[in-house]
């Protein structure tokens, strides 16, 4: 969990989920659950020919 604020000064919480591993880099789509935000994206493993991956978080209001 890491804590941070936001736009308006609120605390809050942030609970990182697993990574999602979203496939080829080439026509990549990606739906963000309900109630999370988009916090990580990057390669597995070599940047050109590595998957995509994709970690999500739920923000908690402190």
């Amino acid at each position: 969990m890491r804590s941070a604020k936001d736009d308006w000064g609120n605390d809050i919480q942030v609970i990182v989920d697993e990574r999602v591993d979203a496939g080829d880099y080439e026509g990549n789509r990606i739906d963000c659950p309900e109630n999370h935000v988009l916090v990580h994206g990057g390669h597995n493993d070599d940047p050109e020919n590595g998957n995509v991956y994709y970690r999500f978080a739920t923000p908690w209001y402190t």
